[in-house]
């Protein structure tokens, strides 16, 4: 049998099925070469179990690019030890740009030799594969181009994920936010506690009305974008005993606000920072006293004449909502490989 070269070795060292994609199959696999993997040195005096633990301490990247690099211990832990995934953080991953593509991607590419088709999809496959059923966290940053197939693969593989925080809907490889499936793939993390939107999608009432019926420990939700009356209304129907409410650069008239305050009975924690609200009066105060956290910095009140008239036009208080009231935008990811 000829020799391997270090690329095959890395590849087939990440359980790559595939040059042109990054589509995975049994994660970490056992063929690292000396010329790779330095000397263990004392390293192996450490019990895996403290190796595990630490590495749920380090940055994402830093697990993906430096460590399995480090001594062949350390790879053996990071391949065999799912605990050491966790928390898959992509908001730990470098994304500035070098020459037009993230910087992680760059490095991964050049780590492992790999010139093929990069995405954050694949990655993302990878490591449900590596974590499954230990994985509890999976946050994307803004623009991380995800596809629904990638999402949906994450939920079958790693079904105990309690925190998860959603990118930009809308990306070059699909129109996450319109695909009918979003909602039944959310509502398959049943053990689901928080939820965090970037934007919130014609699909995010359906979205609530999946965490409210499969999601019996849900307690903390996070959204961007316009709150009119028929939204709040869904968070108090479908989730009236969520805790923590986080609206950032959101819109919320009186009426919604008014809703969410008697509707949410249990609610502990409501953070309307950077949001364009109606000017608390003395009923709202009042019914907002029983909260332990009110977080209303850097907050904008609606003057009268936009409150008169909130809804006529968002781009004069500095919102842009599409024509089909999904709150979102088209991203460009053009220049992502």
């Amino acid at each position: 049998m000829a020799a391997k070269s270090a690329r095959e070795r890395r590849m087939i060292a990440w359980g790559w099925n595939s040059i042109t994609e990054l589509e995975f199959n049994s994660g970490f696999r056992s063929y690292y070469h000396d010329d790779i993997i330095g000397e263990e040195g004392k390293w192996k005096e450490l019990a895996p179990e403290l190796l595990a633990k630490i590495f749920e301490k380090v940055g994402l990247e830093q697990r993906i690019l430096d460590v399995p690099f480090v001594c062949k211990s350390w790879h053996k832990v990071l391949r065999s030890d799912p605990e050491c995934w966790k928390s898959l953080n992509f908001q730990q991953l470098s994304h500035l740009r070098r020459r037009g593509r993230p910087k992680f991607a760059v490095r991964f590419s050049r780590t492992y030799l790999f010139d093929g088709f990069f995405s954050f999809s694949g990655v993302l496959k990878l490591l449900a594969r590596v974590g499954g059923a230990a994985v509890e966290e999976i946050v994307f940053s803004k623009n991380d181009d995800i596809t629904i197939d990638a999402l949906a693969f994450a939920a079958e593989k790693c079904p105990g994920v309690k925190t998860l925080a959603l990118p930009l809907l809308e990306g070059k490889h699909g129109r996450m936010g319109y695909d009918k499936r979003l909602p039944s793939v959310i509502g398959k993390w049943k053990d689901l506690e928080s939820f965090s939107m970037v934007e919130k999608g014609n699909a995010f009432v359906k979205i609530l009305q999946e965490l409210g019926a499969n999601c019996e420990k849900f307690a903390e939700l996070s959204i961007q974008g316009a709150i009119n009356h028929w939204e709040a209304s869904a968070i108090t129907d479908f989730l009236p005993k969520i805790k923590r409410l986080h609206f950032c650069d959101s819109y919320l008239l009186r009426e919604p606000l008014v809703k969410l305050l008697d509707g949410c009975k249990e609610l502990q924690v409501l953070d309307l920072k950077s949001v364009i609200c109606f000017k608390a009066d003395e009923e709202i105060q009042s019914k907002a006293s029983r909260i332990k956290t009110f977080d209303v910095k850097r907050t904008r009140y609606l003057t009268e004449e936009e409150s008169n008239d909130p809804w006529d036009d968002y781009d004069d208080i500095g919102l842009t909502v599409s024509s089909d009231d999904d709150g979102g935008c088209m991203q460009d990811m053009t220049d992502i490989l």
